[in-house]
């Protein structure tokens, strides 16, 4: 990924690529690995990571994995995001325009909230 141009990796991610990445998360611990240094490369907004809801995941793993590179590389990822301001709570962030953004279906805030199972082996 490192080599990769910015253009492919912005593809992987419009077309889908961090909902797939969330579902190995979830279903398989020996490709979790590899999906968090994936998931550390890849240039995602806020938007991307509530669409997969993979925030809580990410979450999970880092709390609860058994597997220590799994945690560290969770915590990573979740330092990483919580720097681009994707987990300050909503009173803490920068206010935006009514017309710069649209408005945020409940559905969607609901989700971005809900608990995601994740299978820790």
């Amino acid at each position: 990924l490192d080599t990769s141009p910015r253009h492919c990796m912005n593809s992987f991610v419009k077309n889908g690529g961090v909902d797939i990445l969330s579902k190995w998360l979830r279903k398989s611990a020996d490709v979790r690995f590899a999906c968090l240094m994936v998931l550390q490369k890849l240039p995602v907004t806020f938007a991307d990571l509530q669409k997969a809801d993979i925030l809580a995941t990410v979450k999970a793993i880092q709390n609860q994995d058994q597997e220590e590179g799994h945690r560290t590389n969770a915590a990573a990822l979740i330092e990483r995001w919580k720097g681009a301001g994707f987990l300050e709570p909503p009173s803490k962030r920068r206010r935006v325009e009514p017309s710069a953004a649209p408005a945020q279906a409940p559905q969607a805030a609901q989700a971005a909230q809900a608990q995601v199972p994740v299978t820790v082996v």
